[in-house]
């Protein structure tokens, strides 16, 4: 025979499941980019303190392609905008730890393509015609914060760092 149930206040019932359980756990599912026949997403991991992991299903085969410490997270619009691009199997993504664009090949490492300034960059494009790649970017210094915000497009060439 079962308890009779109990009568709280709403939001005082007790659970045996926290929040902490829940969120540790838990994966957010977010931008996905197609290139060819590979499918890459963002995933957000509770488990990394939040850090968001570049994907890639290839062949059947999950991997992750973004390694630690990077985030891939853009911070242009706040809460929003692209935060990577891939073409032929490169990627350009935003990395949320200094707001620079890196380029990371297959199979290499994350390379800086732009400095370390207070510009944030978003919505990334490759254009493989011209070997350049294509950027919202938006100044964050302080006296930019007093007046409309602009996302002029930048253009970088592919191998470089200059912008």
């Amino acid at each position: 025979m079962s308890a009779a149930p109990k009568s709280a206040p709403y939001g005082s019932w007790s659970s045996p499941i926290t929040a902490e359980q829940i969120a540790t756990g838990s994966v957010g599912l977010g931008q996905i980019a197609l290139d060819a026949r590979d499918i890459y997403w963002s995933e957000m991991r509770s488990a990394e303190s939040g850090r968001y992991v570049i994907v890639r299903l290839r062949d059947g085969v999950t991997t992750d392609v973004l390694p630690a410490p990077f985030s891939a997270r853009t911070r242009v619009h706040e809460y929003g905008g692209g935060a990577f691009t891939v073409a032929t199997g490169v990627i350009c993504f935003s990395n949320d730890g200094d707001q620079c664009l890196y380029r990371l090949p297959p199979e290499g490492t994350p390379q800086p393509i732009t400095p370390q300034d207070s510009r944030r960059y978003a919505d990334a494009a490759i254009d493989l015609g011209v070997s350049e790649s294509y950027a919202c970017a938006k100044t964050t210094a302080p006296a930019a914060r007093r007046s409309i915000p602009l996302c002029p497009l930048i253009s970088m060439a592919a191998a470089s760092r200059s912008v």
